[in-house]
């Protein structure tokens, strides 16, 4: 992957992208730590709410803190 000088922090966005664009079936993922922070959740959904379209199954793990972040919703945790 080309490093994209202009926007370093747009990378793992970028690989992300790559690599769910390539899914058939199913993502799965882990987030360590609390809930995610809005703006992640805001660039997020577009792409997922697409997968999802193309009947791509999401799977997320959560740590058990994400009960009590205040983003998350609390639907993700159980």
């Amino acid at each position: 992957m080309v490093a994209d000088r202009d926007a370093p922090g747009r990378l793992v966005p970028k690989a992300l992208e790559a690599g769910v664009a390539g899914c058939r079936e199913e993502v799965r993922t882990a987030h360590p730590g609390g809930g995610r922070p809005v703006h992640v959740l805001e660039q997020s959904l577009p792409r997922d709410l697409r997968d999802l379209r193309r009947g791509i199954r999401q799977r997320t793990i959560y740590q058990h803190t994400v009960r009590s972040g205040l983003t998350t919703p609390p639907t993700s945790s159980g």
